[in-house]
């Protein structure tokens, strides 16, 4: 066995530390740290003047995640991630810190089920990758949901501060936007077409209250049409940083069958949500690049969320590989017993220290629609290190 250590720089694509077995079998070993403090502006009506128009701090560990990836075959590799997150965001306690992940759980830390707070590393992506072609992928575990192009992206690579949590509506229905299952993807006609299809386990059959009593599969899939460069890796990239040119647009569906329950005449109902998308990135001269990306969606009895049509927007210029103003824009509408709109409109500055690997990013985010009354104003700061 040939133990290759690589020279823990940053920058370094193949990782901090390499193992290499044989030909076609090695390991690799990566590190995702982001560390944020946030300030909120809290204003509620209904406080008394002394707990009123506070400004409300956090120290947290956003992410701390360990990625191995592997090649077991010449055709066969894999990759599974650790996940640590909100680690501190309420206290520092014995108890306190991230999120337990007992029921479902987004990454803005809402929990669905019997979720509770305290210190808690767990798995948060594993699957087989078997290479049948360049036209035919198969994964087969816990997999990063192929619906649209901004839920498919990699936490390492995100535009702006983090994703648009609010309108996915993968939250509350899936562990951080996972499921297990099969997927089947692959690039067609030379990359223009890229597909990615998979049957997952979803809402299982529960005996109780009749819902999925046939214990159906949920079916996720998506396809995109790449102008320009194909976006051949597993997970997508919110911001390549100008050293791609992406010009594509696409679509995707999330579908189960009978995991959703009226309270009125306590019928089953099928789930379902579909979205359109764009995504823009490319150099404009040697030293200016430019990003755009918008998604818009509806989804339909959701199990664990309320019925909603949604649209984000945000846009980010990068300035001599260093700075990147950002902005940003998502509306999200819910209809029940009346309709209540939330947005949000925010804008920031990514400073590149070293791509990816190092930075730091700022965030203001000021509410609009119905959730102006909470306050909500907030200052984000995160420093990012990925290695």
């Amino acid at each position: 066995m040939i133990i290759l250590f690589t020279k823990p720089l940053l920058g370094s694509d193949v990782g901090v530390a390499r193992l290499t077995f044989a030909k076609n079998k090695w390991v690799t070993l990566h590190y995702l740290l982001q560390a944020q403090c946030s300030f909120t502006h809290v204003y509620d009506e209904g406080k008394s003047p002394s707990d009123d128009s506070i400004i409300e701090k956090k120290f947290f560990l956003k992410r701390s995640r360990i990625i191995l990836k592997g090649q077991v075959t010449k055709n066969i590799d894999f990759f599974m991630e650790t996940e640590d997150f909100n680690v501190g965001e309420e206290d520092n306690t014995t108890d306190g810190g991230s999120t337990d992940i007992t029921g479902s759980v987004d990454e803005d830390n809402n929990v669905t089920g019997n979720g509770t707070v305290k210190n808690n590393v767990f798995t948060q992506s594993a699957f087989i990758n078997f290479w049948v072609a360049d036209e035919l992928k198969i994964a087969v575990g816990l997999i990063l949901l192929p619906f649209m192009h901004h839920s498919r992206q990699s936490a390492i690579s995100t535009l702006g501060v983090n994703y648009n949590t609010t309108i996915i509506p993968l939250s509350g229905y899936s562990n951080v936007s996972r499921d297990t299952g099969i997927e089947a993807r692959g690039l067609l006609l030379e990359g223009l077409i890229d597909y990615k299809i998979g049957v997952f386990q979803g809402l299982s059959k529960n005996s109780e209250t009749g819902i999925n009593h046939h214990d159906y599969a949920r079916l996720t899939g998506r396809i995109q049409i790449n102008l320009l460069d194909p976006e051949d890796g597993f997970f997508y990239s919110g911001n390549y940083l100008g050293k791609k040119k992406i010009l594509s647009f696409g679509g995707g569906i999330d579908f189960q069958k009978n995991v959703y329950r009226d309270n009125d005449d306590y019928s089953l109902k099928d789930y379902l949500a579909w979205t359109v998308d764009l995504t823009i990135d490319s150099k404009i001269t040697k030293k200016i690049s430019f990003a755009l990306q918008g998604a818009y969606l509806r989804s339909k009895n959701n199990p664990n969320q309320i019925d909603h049509f949604a649209y984000f927007v945000q846009s980010g210029i990068l300035i001599l590989k260093t700075f990147q103003p950002v902005i940003k824009y998502y509306n999200k509408v819910i209809d029940t017993n009346g309709k209540t709109k939330i947005s949000h409109a925010s804008c920031g500055i990514n400073y590149f220290i070293e791509g990816h690997n190092a930075n730091i990013k700022t965030e203001y985010a000021y509410p609009l629609g119905d959730n102006t009354g909470s306050g909500e104003k907030k200052v984000i700061i995160q420093c990012q290190i990925f290695i």
